[in-house]
């Protein structure tokens, strides 16, 4: 598939694939803002860029599973605080800076795993992460 990925309007869906495809630019804004039952989003290498729209960390309650890979995605990590659910975050090999927040920490007592790796993070892991 090519082009970019388009708004998501639907409130049913529940699992979203588009992974190892050539997607390119942005996703939009309000991305997923009305998608409160998706439990899985995949969009692992494509070719997005730019930041993470606010609206997954807030709008998207039910993720379990989150994979960015492998794109070209940039500025601080998300803070996720509504999605408390998410079990595994994947955003490695991107462009992400800036620390991991602590909010991860506290909010997000299901995380099992978090690929992080291949980005410019800077900070220290926060320590409550390791006991997790």
């Amino acid at each position: 598939l090519t082009g970019s990925v388009p708004h998501l309007q639907s409130s049913s869906i529940v699992e979203l694939d588009l992974g190892f495809n050539e997607l390119g630019g942005s996703l939009p804004a309000n991305f997923g803002e009305k998608s409160t039952e998706l439990k899985t989003l995949e969009l692992r290498h494509n070719r997005l860029t730019g930041s993470i729209p606010v609206s997954v960390s807030t709008k998207m309650t039910n993720l379990e599973f989150l994979s960015l890979s492998e794109n070209s995605l940039s500025g601080i990590l998300p803070s996720l605080e509504n999605s408390i659910k998410l079990e595994r975050i994947y955003f490695d090999e991107n462009k992400f800076v800036g620390p991991i927040p602590n909010i991860w920490t506290t909010k997000l007592q299901n995380l099992e795993e978090a690929w992080l790796d291949g980005n410019m993070l800077s900070g220290t892991i926060p320590e409550s992460l390791a006991q997790m």
